[in-house]
């Protein structure tokens, strides 16, 4: 795992970063390796588009609950389901293609 994350460490730590893997303890992982520090600081950056994705399902739960209590013609509210499911839907192919593509930068480095 060294080996992996002084060639390609903001690869790793990016892919990393985008999953729901714990923070404190990958800190710690990362932290004991041999990764640099620009490279480290770099692959953190990708964490923002995680909170982004995270606040947007966040907000789209509200509302879709702030519109269930509303009075709100029936082609809004099946707007609003229909989005959600596609956000939902797009979140979970995301997180599949980063797990395919960690995979296999980790098995042409093995």
């Amino acid at each position: 795992m060294n080996m992996i994350v002084q060639t390609d460490g903001c690869k790793i730590v990016a892919l990393i970063r985008l999953t729901f893997a714990p923070f404190g303890i990958t800190s710690y992982i990362l932290g004991v390796s041999d990764i640099s520090l620009c490279d480290y600081l770099l692959g953190n950056l990708t964490y923002i588009f995680n909170c982004t994705a995270q606040c947007f399902i966040g907000c789209s739960l509200y509302e879709a609950a702030v519109n269930e209590n509303n009075v709100l013609s029936h082609k809004q509210q099946n707007d609003t389901r229909i989005s959600f499911m596609i956000e939902v839907v797009l979140t979970v192919l995301i997180t599949i293609a980063i797990g395919v593509v960690s995979k296999n930068i980790i098995e042409k480095k093995l």
